[in-house]
């Protein structure tokens, strides 16, 4: 996350248009955070034995979880990315890719903060048992990963401005494998370096493929 705060300093350095659509983004994921949580609980309230101790059960949960995830961020990734775009377009500014693309880090690291950052101060301020540095070291770039696929995601579905609802489509199948194969790996292989060397080779492909289809380089004007 730290590498990507600084990126984001250096890259628009103290432009207060730029840093709201960074605040749009991390506002964004905590709001689809917030409207998915019950509907992702509710099959571990009706069932929670039978996800306990059925691995074909448990497998179908993570499914549903990933592609719960993928609706609902996709959903509101595009609803508030739109309403950054017209806020602008509404007092006469321009939008282009660099408040995209300040949205997607916002995005992923408002997801930072909250999945990773914030347990880990919690857990390093009152825990008696200390955390190996090898997970704090997994977690960290676990999450630097995870920027990576969310400002991806986020270039996607700004093409669905000007080429067509099917990108958000494509945001939202590409957002579930991220979410269901390292889940599913990790499940697998009980490995978390080869789960965390699976989802940075998916983040780096997707990546690659925004930026060599030039998906970026719009005119939201």
């Amino acid at each position: 996350m730290g590498p990507f705060l600084l990126f984001t300093f250096r890259f628009v350095g103290k432009d207060k248009d730029y840093w709201r659509s960074f605040f749009f983004g991390g506002v964004g994921w905590v709001t689809a955070l917030t409207v998915r949580y019950v509907p992702v609980h509710i099959p571990l309230i009706i069932f929670p034995i039978r996800l306990a101790v059925n691995t074909f059960s448990t497998t179908i949960y993570y499914a549903y979880t990933a592609l719960a995830a993928a609706i609902f961020e996709t959903g509101f990734r595009y609803l508030f990315l739109r309403r950054s775009k017209n806020s602008y377009l509404e007092k006469n500014s321009s939008f282009n890719s660099k408040h995209v693309f300040t949205f997607g880090i916002g995005w992923g690291v408002g997801e930072a903060l909250i999945v990773y950052s914030l347990p880990m101060i919690i857990i390093l301020l009152f825990s008696s048992d200390p955390l190996s540095s090898s997970i704090i070291f997994l977690g960290s770039l676990e999450r630097n990963f995870a920027i990576i696929s969310h400002l991806s995601l986020t270039l996607i579905v700004s093409s669905s401005f000007v080429r067509g609802k099917k990108f958000l489509v494509l945001a939202t199948i590409l957002h579930f494998i991220l979410d269901f194969v390292p889940i599913m790996t990790l499940s697998i292989t009980e490995n978390f370096w080869i789960t965390e060397l699976l989802l940075a080779l998916i983040s780096i492909i997707m990546i690659l493929s925004v930026y060599l289809t030039r998906s970026h380089s719009l005119n939201f004007d």
